[in-house]
């Protein structure tokens, strides 16, 4: 269509020319000059015809489409002249493109990106570090995350949660799933929603509440069809019957990269899930996970300063309630550890910090393959150009004339 358009303008603009030619030649035809000479002299008064017709175009609009995809048909003509210099130039760009791509892609997914909740910048995870101030541990005992969740200054909200493995009876089958004990604030501090149904919330994590579970959209389609009726349906984990109370909308994968989990049940039926188990009263056992959303405002140091006390305490407490055959060494050097809060938006994740500095090392010479490969195109291109020198001498300065098309 546009093309057509252009066709029309084109004659339009050539008969107006014409008539205007006509016109004054039969106005210097009336001076009394011949007719072949009334023709020169109508040609002088209007100038170069060319060039009118050049700046008439750049007045129309879209003309810098049409420049563009004039440039774009004499770029393909001169690949087509030469077709070896554009398979190496093609090459050449797509190895260094390539190459950064896809190292890029990878480590935007396990060192950059966010997690997909409200507000991610907010979101810290507490850990702890030893006396000798090594790699920190993110993983603290229930009491500790009951103490940060009541006597805290600088948290909106906190979480907490740790994977477990129950087996789930669905039909006839019988088979271990993914899960996660969260509590039950886990999915109000984040920001996730369901598609159907509700998330836990905190009533569902009190001492004698009714045991339910919420589903991934994976375990959902995979084991359900992804029928719109599951809520309300039973899912027995480790023989204990939970109602089905809500589906994760499929945007949350999971607060760990690498990790999906299938089902989320309240961190208070830990001990159901597993008998015998001390694990939410013990002080000596490190399963938590905990994620802390900060007040607007609060700076990460600012977080960890006020923490830091609440931490001592609770070491303090744990050592009180330790059993007496502990030596006073090991006591001494549990007191000296340290509670450090880190960045959570990108959430927490062994693969990141394992494969973090590996991976920048990768970036960093794919850029230099990339710097390199730019320097071998530059090369040619100046190359081609020397080699081009007498052409570009005797080519006319400016762009080249519509009158290619």
């Amino acid at each position: 269509m546009r093309l057509w358009r252009r066709k029309n303008r084109e004659q339009d603009l050539d008969r107006e020319l014409r008539s205007h030619l006509e016109l004054e030649a039969a106005d210097q035809q009336e001076q009394g000059l011949a007719a072949d000479t009334a023709r020169c002299a109508a040609r002088r008064a209007l100038g170069n015809v060319t060039r009118v017709k050049e700046q008439t175009r750049a007045t129309w609009g879209g003309a810098l489409l049409d420049r563009l995809w004039q440039d774009l048909r004499y770029a393909a003509r001169q690949l087509k002249r030469t077709p070896v210099f554009a398979l190496v130039v093609v090459v050449t760009f797509a190895v260094g493109v390539g190459a950064n791509a896809a190292l890029f892609t990878v480590t935007n997914a396990v060192l950059l990106k966010m997690l997909p909740v409200h507000h991610p910048e907010q979101l810290v995870i507490v850990g702890v570090v030893g006396p000798e101030h090594g790699q920190p541990r993110y993983a603290m005992p229930y009491t500790a995350y009951e103490r940060f969740r009541g006597r805290n200054q600088v948290f909106s909200s906190v979480l907490a949660y740790a994977d477990a493995d129950p087996t789930a009876r669905i039909g006839d089958v019988a088979d271990r799933v993914h899960a996660q004990l969260v509590s039950g604030s886990f999915f109000q501090t984040l920001g996730v929603d369901t598609i159907l149904g509700r998330p836990i919330l905190p009533g569902d994590d009190n001492a004698g509440a009714m045991p339910v579970a919420v589903i991934s959209a994976h375990f959902w389609q995979q084991q359900f069809a992804a029928a719109p009726d599951v809520i309300g349906r039973a899912l027995p984990l480790n023989g204990i019957s939970f109602t089905i109370a809500g589906v994760v909308n499929p945007r949350f994968p999971g607060i760990e990269l690498g990790s999906s989990p299938d089902v989320y049940v309240p961190i208070s039926l830990q001990s159901r899930l597993d008998p015998g188990s001390l694990q939410l009263q013990s002080s000596t056992t490190w399963w938590l996970h905990i994620v802390g959303r900060l007040r607007p405002g609060v700076p990460l140091r600012q977080a960890q300063a006020s923490l830091g006390p609440v931490f001592q305490e609770f070491l303090r407490t744990a050592v009180r309630e330790a059993p007496p055959d502990i030596p006073q060494g090991m006591k001494d050097e549990f007191l000296r550890q340290q509670v450090v809060v880190s960045n959570g938006s990108a959430g927490l994740s062994h693969l990141r910090r394992k494969f973090r500095e590996p991976l920048l090392v990768l970036m960093g010479a794919a850029l230099l393959v990339f710097l390199v490969t730019c320097l071998n195109l530059a090369s040619m291109l100046m190359a081609r150009g020397v080699a081009r020198h007498r052409e570009m001498a005797i080519r006319p300065p400016g762009r080249a004339s519509y009158l290619s098309y």
